[in-house]
């Protein structure tokens, strides 16, 4: 899928995001243009990413729509993982609103009239709280700010694909865990149960 592909990946000096550049380039990429403001993010998640050539670092901020459309239409695929995470957005709202909705739109404006593939990044936030099973249609139910803004970039998102016509694919991640996360954040539950289980 990736193969040959311009693949562009917003946030992605974060956790998630440095490992879908680590497998766009497993996967043959031409180029892999990573996209971080480093805010929330940390340099250290692309080390193994600066020996690669094909490999290209931006600072910037998907909120400035000036920065992030050429690097968005000059991209195959875009992975927008940059997003104002559910702890920060009880911190600042506004950051949460601005990257999470704003940002999100300025890469849709940018993807559409080409042929770019969007896969948004979305989170279990936007189902809310529930004390039974969720299956696949339950209809979201958001309690935070964090999942009010996840949800309505969603929206956006389906918009832009039935009215532009972008190539848009949601994913919504529940709980992701692994190498480089931060065990000692505020997010990530699966990593501070194990870190503190580790500290007994």
């Amino acid at each position: 899928m990736l193969k040959d592909k311009v693949v562009c990946v917003t946030g992605g000096a974060g956790f998630i995001g440095s490992h879908i550049a680590d497998r766009a380039l497993r996967e043959n990429a031409r180029k892999v243009i990573v996209v971080d403001n480093v805010i929330a993010s940390r340099q250290k998640n692309l080390r193994q990413l600066l020996a690669d050539k094909r490999v290209v670092i931006v600072p910037g901020d998907v909120r400035d729509v000036d920065f992030i459309t050429p690097i968005i239409q000059k991209s195959d695929i875009v992975f927008h993982e940059a997003a104002s995470k559910l702890v920060a957005s009880l911190k600042n709202p506004r950051t949460d609103l601005g990257t999470n909705i704003v940002g999100t739109f300025n890469v849709l404006m940018a993807a559409k009239g080409s042929d770019t593939h969007v896969i948004h990044a979305s989170t279990g936030s936007v189902l809310g709280s529930c004390d039974t099973a969720m299956k696949e249609d339950f209809h979201p139910r958001p309690s935070t700010l964090y999942g009010i803004s996840k949800l309505t970039a969603e929206r956006y998102c389906v918009f832009f694909a039935k009215e532009f016509g972008v190539k848009v694919s949601i994913l919504r991640y529940f709980h992701v865990f692994g190498p480089r996360q931060d065990y000692y954040g505020e997010a990530g539950v699966i990593n501070i149960f194990l870190s503190r289980i580790l500290r007994n």
